[in-house]
């Protein structure tokens, strides 16, 4: 009985390894413009975007990474990593509390806030 537990218990390190390695490396790939605080003001101006707040420990920003492949849909959205130190004033000045979390600009306003991943995918879907 001991020696199955400890099998499956191995097992299981094993299978929890992996996964990690291969979500790692997904997190790894940008399919969006991935922005700092200093670039920001020139992108809102411009035309309509999206401020795409996410992390990298972030299961549900991992998974939204697919829809964000999307060629049309790549092109406007603005990825602004939270981990990273230079963008704290952002994720300050925009009270981001958790992610993923989506921000739609339009004529340098924000139209619309979403904080839900089954929302932000539904839009995505959308674009």
């Amino acid at each position: 009985m001991k020696k199955i537990i400890s099998t499956s218990i191995v097992s299981i390190i094993i299978l929890s390894s992996t996964l990690f390695l291969f979500l790692r490396n997904i997190v790894d790939e940008n399919f969006y413009h991935s922005i700092d605080a200093n670039e920001l003001n020139t992108y809102l101006i411009e035309n309509k975007v999206y401020l795409y707040f996410y992390s990298d420990s972030c299961a549900k920003c991992i998974f939204l990474k697919e829809s964000l492949s999307k060629e049309d849909v790549a092109q406007i959205i603005l990825g602004i990593n939270i981990d990273e130190e230079k963008n704290e004033r952002l994720v300050e000045n925009y009270g981001i509390s958790s992610t993923p979390t989506l921000l739609e600009y339009s004529k340098g306003k924000i139209t619309k806030r979403i904080e839900h991943y089954e929302d932000i995918l539904q839009l995505l879907l959308n674009i």
